[in-house]
């Protein structure tokens, strides 16, 4: 299990803190430690939503694809990509998320 570091937080806090889902997704598929081995994501709550997005975006950028997408305590995709949008709507409004 690797845990993937989330910018401005951990052993990456010295990095400017993400304020776009979308673009924490980008950064996290680019460094997931692949190297040829399968992989799954997990995550829980808002977790789950930016697991969801890092496969869609290992999708659309031609990255190995997660064997597994697991979500727990998180709603299923349909409203998961609702929710998602709601951030951008929300940080597109308030240059913010929460």
């Amino acid at each position: 299990m690797v845990p993937l570091e989330t910018p401005g937080r951990g052993r990456s806090a010295h990095l400017k803190p993400a304020d776009d889902l979308f673009e924490l997704a980008k950064i996290n598929a680019n460094s997931i430690p692949l190297d040829g081995v399968p992989y799954a994501l997990v995550g829980t709550s808002m977790g789950a939503v930016r697991a969801y997005e890092i496969a869609r975006v290992a999708e659309r950028a031609n990255l190995p694809k997660p064997m597994a997408l697991i979500a727990v305590a998180c709603p299923g995709p349909t409203t998961v990509e609702a929710y998602a949008r709601s951030f951008r709507v929300k940080l597109a409004q308030t240059g913010r998320i929460g």
